[in-house]
């Protein structure tokens, strides 16, 4: 059984990595979230133990966004388990939908959603299938690496900033059945250009109450969308992430006590 252990006390990792290898686990560790975060995307990794006051990212929130990208992916998959066609676009700088698919160096592929979005930003044709990669379990994938942080601040200055991404997947609507864009939690460019090349948005959302207020920015900037760039974009439904079934029962008791 492999075993990773996100720990930022080196010295309380190296025991825990001492007692399971003792029982017979493979251990790796790391001590920050951003890492933790990326080893636990790779789905190498049969359980992981995870430090909640952790630098960089804590462990809650490596576990949201492990919880919110699975959601795109398992959708997907699900999908294609339906006999539909279906391509996932990464539309997240970190890469983190590409490293979950697999691909665990996204900074090295040659062609990337930075790649066909600064095409259309230049009125160059792309090629159908172009940057395109084929996943064993019946998806296909436009992936992103950190390239495409640096084509968002370019796209401040592009005309139709707001349609590039519709453009990259004008061609690509015609050969799949479904395309399923997974956004990083921003209200940046990156995102606008996706709610205006998208149907429909359906919103991860972790049950609490910080992030419900997150939530009713999305909304106000979902509202915003439909009404200058995509008329046709709709709510498709909230996904909540992360609930605890035992806070709804003791609310119940102490309504009922």
């Amino acid at each position: 059984m492999r075993l990773l252990i996100a720990e930022d006390e080196v010295d309380l990792a190296e025991a825990l990595t001492v007692f399971f290898e003792k029982n017979h686990f493979s251990v790796d560790a790391v001590h920050n979230g951003f890492d933790a975060y990326e080893y636990a995307s790779s789905g190498a990794y049969d359980a992981v133990i995870l430090d909640v006051m952790m630098p960089k990212m804590d462990g809650i929130q490596v576990l949201e966004k492990l919880r919110q990208e699975g959601a795109c992916e398992n959708l997907g998959i699900g999908l294609a388990m339906e006999g539909k066609k279906v391509l996932l676009v990464d539309t997240d700088p970190q890469g983190s939908l590409t490293i979950s698919m697999g691909w665990q160096q996204p900074d090295e592929l040659p062609t990337t959603l930075s790649t066909l979005m600064q095409k259309a930003m230049n009125d160059q044709s792309i090629q159908p299938g172009e940057g395109i990669l084929h996943h064993a379990e019946g998806v296909d994938l436009i992936p992103a690496n950190i390239e495409l942080a640096g084509l968002e601040v370019a796209l401040v200055n592009s005309m139709n900033r707001e349609k590039m991404l519709k453009q990259v997947l004008d061609s690509a609507k015609r050969e799949y059945d479904f395309i399923l864009l997974d956004c990083m939690p921003s209200l940046g460019m990156l995102t606008i250009n996706a709610l205006a090349a998208a149907d429909a948005t359906l919103i991860p959302v972790q049950a609490q109450y910080l992030s419900a207020k997150g939530l009713e920015q999305l909304l106000q900037t979902v509202q915003k969308v439909r009404r200058q760039i995509n008329p046709k974009l709709k709510i498709e439904g909230i996904l909540l992430t992360m609930t605890d079934s035992r806070t709804n029962y003791l609310h119940l008791n102490s309504l009922t006590a």
